[in-house]
């Protein structure tokens, strides 16, 4: 997940974070500590853009991987809503 996605912010390529997107999906399905994952790159985001490298590619890269990530981690049924 961290490889695809440092790969897809500094390339901005859709293709690294759709595969971003996938491995996050698998590790949320096989891993209960998937939490840990979808928390600390929002703080790698942050320390971007305080450190003032913001770019498109990172807006396409994080967007990209959060709400796909977001939609595919709900697929799973102990993550998802099932009220």
């Amino acid at each position: 997940t961290f490889y695809w996605f440092i790969r897809s912010v500094n390339t901005g390529s859709l293709s690294h974070s759709a595969a971003a997107c996938l491995s996050y999906g698998f590790l949320v399905s096989t891993w209960g500590g998937h939490i840990f994952a979808i928390n600390l790159l929002p703080l790698y985001v942050v320390a971007l853009l305080l450190s003032g490298r913001y770019s498109e590619r990172l807006w396409v890269a994080y967007s990209t991987f959060y709400t796909v990530g977001t939609l595919l981690s709900m697929q799973v049924p102990f993550v998802g809503f099932l009220a």
